[in-house]
This record gives C-alpha cells, sequence and structure tokens, in this order.
C-alpha cells in the first residue's frame, strides 16, 4: 500500500485523505492554549535558578516548581494527543478528556501554587515579580483546566473561545454548576457532598448534577451539620475518613437529630476501609460509595436511595393522613372539627382522599344545619312544639349522615357477586347494630387461592365503623401492596399498623385510642393444593362435615391493635385440608352474646350446635336458617352487638 502526505502532515492511505475532527481540532488547540502558561512556568523558574543559590531553600523551591512544570508539560502533551485521537475510530468524548486533565493535574497545580507563595517569601525584591508571574500562569492554567472540566460535563460541542472566555473568571466548580442548574429548570433533589478532598467533591458534584441533582458541598462533618441544620437535604454522601469530625461521629450525630435522622446517607470509602463501611451501615447507613467513583455505581445507588426515600416518604404521608380522619371523627364527636383539619388529606387523589373530602361535606352539612337548628330554637324557646320539630329535623339529619356513612362503608366492603364469582358457594348474615357497623368481612383472590376474613372491631355505630375502614385498608395495604399471603403474618403486621394509626405506642394512659383493638379471623384457601391456612385474634375458626362432625381451630387470645405488653405479638398459624364436603364459618361474637327470653347470652356452645344441624344443607338454606333463629333471639330485646357469620365451602 502506498501513502500520501495530507495538508495537516499525516501519512494516509493513498486516495484517502483522513480529516480530523471537530474534537480533535479543538484539543488540539486547546494543548496549544494550555502551553502558553506552562512555557511560562518552566521558562521563568529556569531564569530564577540561574541566579539561585546552590542548596538554599529558595533553590529547592524553584527546582520543585521546574520538575512539576515538565511533569504538567507532559501530561498536556500526553492527553491532548490530536495524532493519537485522530488514529481512533471512534468519535472522542470532551467530557473524558477534561475529567482526565482535571484528575491528573490537580494536585500538581496546588504544588507549583504552594511552592510560588513560599518561594516569595524568601526571595529578594527583584526576583518576586517573575515568581508572580509563574503563580499567575499556574492559576490561569488550572482555571482553563478546571473551565473544560465544567463545561465538557454538560456541552460536548465547544470552541476554544468560550473556554478561554469563561475562564478569566471560572467559578468553583461547585458555583459552575449551581449557576447552571438555575438557568436549567428543575432537578431532582437536594444532594449534600461531605469530603474533605476538593477533587472528590468536584468529581462528585459534575457527576451528580449531570443527572439533574443539586449539590451542595462540605469540607468536614461540622460543615455538614450547620449545613444540614439549616436546609433540606434528599440525600448525603459522607466521607469516612476527616479531619476535625470524622465520618462516624457525624453520622451518630445524623442519626440522633430529629431533623436529620430520617435523610439517608451513603458513606463514601476506600476499598480497605470496608469494616468501616460494616460499622456506618449498623449506625443507620443506607449504602457505601467506593473510591474511585464509577459512574454507573454512583448512578444506581443514588438513584435507589432516592427511591427507598420516596416510598418512606408516601408511608409515612398515608399514616399520617388516616391518623387524621380519625381525629377529625373524634373532633365531629366534641364538636369541634374545622375543615382545615383535612385539607391536605382532601387532595389526594385515592381513595383515602374521596373518603376526607366526603367526610369534609358531611361536617359541613352537619355544621350547617346544627347552627340553622339553634337559630330556629333560639326564637322559638317559647314554643314546645317548634322544639319538637326542631329536635326530630335534628334527629332525621343526624339519621341521614349516618345512612351516608352506611353507604361509604358498603361501598367499601368487598361486593358479593364479586366474592360468589371465585366462590360459588358462600353466604354472609351481616347486620349492623345501629346503621353502620363496626364489623366488616374482607376478600382477595388471585391465580386458585383465596383470602377471607371477618372482624369485629372496637364499639360499634360510627366510631366502630370508621375503625372498620383502619381495619380495611390495613388489609388493602399488608396484602394488596405488600403481598402477604400467610394469615399469622398478616395479623401481625395489622396490630402494627393499627398502633401506627392510631398512636397507641405513645406512653401515658391518656391517650383516647390507647385500648381500640379489632377481633379478627383469617383463612388463606390454597385450592390449587387443597388446603387452608389459618390465624386468628380472639376468634376461631368453625368447620362443620356434612355428616354433622364439628371442628374448631382456636384462634390466639390477644387482639390486633390496643396495648402492647410483650415486645412482639406473634400470632399462631393453624394449618386443615380443604375439604369438599365440609363448610366453614368465620364469625364475629354479635350472634352468641344476643340474649335470649331468659336474659341470657345465646352462647358459643349452642351457636356451635346449630351450625351442626345445618350439615349438609345448602349455603343459602343455612343462612336463611340462621336469620331466622336470629330474629326470634329480637323479639326478646334488642340487638345488643353488630353480627357477621360468613359461611363458606371450596
Amino acid at each position: 500500500m502506498s501513502f500520501d502526505l495530507n495538508q495537516d502532515g499525516k501519512l494516509t492511505p493513498r486516495g484517502k485523505l483522513r480529516k480530523p475532527s471537530a474534537a480533535s481540532v479543538l484539543l488540539g488547540e486547546l494543548r496549544h492554549e494550555l502551553r502558553t502558561p506552562l512555557n511560562a512556568i518552566i521558562g521563568y523558574s529556569e531564569l530564577l535558578l540561574e541566579d539561585a543559590e546552590e542548596g538554599s531553600l529558595l533553590r529547592l523551591e524553584l527546582d520543585g516548581i521546574y520538575a512539576t512544570g515538565q511533569d504538567l508539560l507532559r501530561i498536556v502533551n500526553s492527553t491532548l494527543d490530536a495524532a493519537r485521537i485522530d488514529a481512533t475510530s471512534a468519535q472522542p468524548k470532551l467530557q473524558n478528556f477534561g475529567e482526565t486533565l482535571y484528575q491528573d493535574t490537580y494536585t500538581l497545580l496546588q504544588d507549583i501554587l504552594a511552592h510560588t507563595t513560599q518561594a516569595q517569601a524568601m526571595a529578594a525584591a527583584d526576583a518576586r515579580p517573575d515568581i508572580e508571574k509563574i503563580h499567575q500562569s499556574a492559576e490561569y492554567l488550572a482555571s482553563l483546566i478546571q473551565t473544560l472540566f465544567s463545561l465538557s460535563a454538560f456541552d460536548d460541542d465547544l470552541e476554544l473561545a468560550d473556554i478561554v472566555a469563561q475562564s478569566r473568571n471560572a467559578p468553583t466548580v461547585e458555583r459552575f454548576v449551581a449557576d447552571r442548574q438555575a438557568t436549567s429548570g428543575e432537578f431532582y433533589g437536594q444532594i449534600l457532598v461531605v469530603d474533605d478532598n476538593a477533587l472528590n467533591r468536584d468529581l462528585l458534584t459534575l457527576r451528580l448534577a449531570q443527572q439533574r441533582y443539586a449539590v451542595v458541598t462540605a469540607r468536614n462533618g461540622r460543615e455538614a451539620l450547620e449545613l444540614v441544620a439549616g436546609g433540606a437535604f434528599d440525600l448525603i454522601l459522607l466521607d469516612i475518613m476527616m479531619p476535625e469530625l470524622d465520618g462516624f461521629e457525624t453520622l451518630r450525630r445524623l442519626k440522633e437529630n430529629v431533623i436529620s435522622r430520617d435523610i439517608p446517607v451513603i458513606m463514601i470509602s476506600a476499598v480497605d476501609e470496608i469494616d468501616s463501611v460494616v460499622r456506618c451501615i449498623e449506625m443507620g447507613a443506607e449504602d457505601y460509595l467506593p473510591k474511585p467513583f464509577s459512574l454507573p455505581l454512583l448512578r444506581a445507588r443514588v438513584g435507589t436511595c432516592f427511591e427507598k426515600k420516596r416510598l418512606r416518604d408516601h408511608e409515612k404521608a398515608y399514616l399520617r393522613h388516616v391518623a387524621r380522619l380519625t381525629e377529625a371523627a373524634a373532633a365531629v364527636e366534641v364538636g369541634t372539627f374545622s375543615e382545615t383539619l383535612l385539607a391536605e388529606v382532601a387532595i389526594r387523589n385515592d381513595e383515602l382522599g374521596r373518603l376526607a373530602r366526603v367526610f369534609q361535606e358531611m361536617a359541613a352539612e352537619i355544621k350547617a344545619r346544627e347552627a340553622v337548628l339553634e337559630m330556629k330554637i333560639r326564637e322559638r324557646t317559647a314554643e314546645v312544639e317548634a322544639q319538637r320539630n326542631a329536635l326530630a329535623a335534628s334527629n332525621t339529619r343526624i339519621l341521614d349522615s349516618i345512612r351516608y356513612a352506611l353507604r361509604i362503608q358498603q361501598a367499601m366492603l368487598p361486593s358479593l357477586d364479586h366474592i360468589a364469582s371465585h366462590v360459588p358457594e358462600l353466604f354472609t348474615l351481616y347486620r349492623a347494630k345501629d346503621i353502620v357497623s363496626g364489623d366488616f368481612y374482607w376478600f382477595h383472590t388471585f391465580d386458585d387461592e383465596l383470602i377471607l376474613a371477618v372482624a369485629d372491631c372496637t364499639g360499634h355505630g360510627v366510631p366502630g365503623s370508621l375503625m372498620s375502614i383502619v381495619g380495611m385498608n390495613g388489609l388493602n395495604q399488608i396484602v394488596l401492596q405488600n403481598h402477604v399471603t400467610q394469615p399469622a403474618e398478616i395479623l401481625k403486621q395489622l396490630h402494627a399498623h393499627i398502633r401506627a394509626v392510631l398512636k397507641q405506642d405513645r406512653h401515658g394512659g391518656q391517650f383516647e385510642f390507647q385500648l381500640d383493638s379489632m377481633d379478627i379471623g383469617v383463612c388463606h384457601v390454597l385450592k390449587g393444593e387443597r388446603r387452608l391456612m389459618f390465624a386468628g385474634a380472639r376468634r376461631p375458626l368453625f368447620i362443620v362435615a356434612d355428616d354433622g362432625q364439628l371442628a374448631v381451630i382456636p384462634g390466639n387470645r390477644l387482639s390486633v391493635g390496643g396495648r402492647q405488653h410483650a415486645r412482639e405479638r406473634a400470632f399462631e398459624a393453624f394449618e386443615a385440608p380443604l375439604d369438599a364436603n365440609a363448610t366453614y364459618y368465620l364469625t364475629t361474637d354479635g350472634f352468641a352474646d344476643q340474649p335470649d327470653a331468659n336474659g341470657e347470652k345465646f352462647g358459643t356452645p349452642r351457636f356451635r350446635d346449630l351450625l351442626t344441624t345445618l350439615a349438609g344443607q345448602p349455603l343459602e338454606m343455612q343462612r336463611t336458617t340462621l336469620e331466622k333463629q336470629f330474629d326470634q333471639l329480637l323479639t326478646f330485646g334488642p340487638q345488643r352487638d353488630d353480627v357477621t357469620v360468613l359461611g363458606f365451602r371450596a
């Protein structure tokens, strides 16, 4: 093969002239621009060395300047070798050159600036102007490289004039990024980078800024704690080895402070500090980032932390809003309800927000009607008949409101048609004592598995119905969102959910909802495997075979929610084969607690005997028999409690 010498002085295969890329042209111009201050550094140091006294401290400083200048020249020539760049087939990325130059020259330039400062102090008056020229050249060289480093991270299409123009008053990398973000729009969150090494801070600042994070830096733990006290941060990247206040002590103080303890922290560590990283994880750190920094790893770990924080914030907001609804119900009861109490919850775009809006409307209607009633009472105090009419109207309004609450509760219960599409043989006997009920039943299915639950909440009427909403929302979160299917684990998490929503972990006995709890039985039916899992909190599972044989699987003797004496509340799981010739019953205690003709409770033993008499009957007939029996009990006295009986075959 024969070659030609092209117009740029490069040999190329004959007939194939290689045109230099725009990036290689820029890098060539930049190399020429960088040599200008380098030539000044090397040239002035040579001149000064000729007059420096042999063995003097000044000469040692000048030798350092000269040698470092030569090292810098080699780095610039090697990194920005236009011939090598053009020889590659890939399009060069300016960011790679900018970052390489910045990392490789940072310490050397700091050394030259330190040498010139020392040399100024010990040089004669006539030598100081030349030393000052070296110092200014080093500063200009540093600003050129820093500007390339910063600009190339955001723009791969640069001109030398842009770099030179911006380098004449080059800001710090952090300030450059802040200015850039101020004009570029929104960012995903704010990160605090804590590292005593300026180069590490600059590299992290620029890499995080490329991912649209706002970055603030601190040189040590003390600065970091001051910044956290005065600002809102979504994540902290914290170095371990630092002066003044190291990463361990800084992390400890962050986690002890109520303002900062929930901010996720990623530790910055070298590979040989892995034992220290483990210690930090035990102290509450989320993760760690090894040095040197890997961009994909940085992106993954920071992104994971932000996602975890988002989910935690969402869960906290949900629990806070459920608690606010409970507080609103109490406020309505004592007449202190205000629309602002639920303003934050009402803007949610989910079922909880819809419930809050309905609650606001109901409370506003009650308040408005009560105001009208009070006015009429004041006007017609002397008219007994008018008072009687006003009282009747008030009762009607209250009943209307409670019936409206009943519509909400019924809407939240699972549709019987939906259940029947998955469990054809099933019935429910569901009777509220006071229009709305503190009992509820719950159902969910996936594949060939079913989860059924029947619960009896503390109280009845409006308070019991609100408690039932807390229970249904808890089951939705645990089963539908967290995908928990084991009955014992469902009860354990439901216990924690109720205590969190009602804030029952507060110390002292004055909190109003400290004793509220729930008795519940949960069945997990695995139709394909023909087995059933059960766990109960003060509620059993009754199993009646077609031949009348009765089996009872008892529940634990503790409710879910309420006072917590032991460290944990564990529930026992029971397993039984799924018998196609048996009927399974989940019930509350309302039926058994209803008085008979003698004023005594119907009782659990008689209720079990009643179930055995239904053995083998179609489930619809069983429901009719139970209703007739309960209606007969009601002839002896008013209904004492909410009643729920759920029977099924699978």
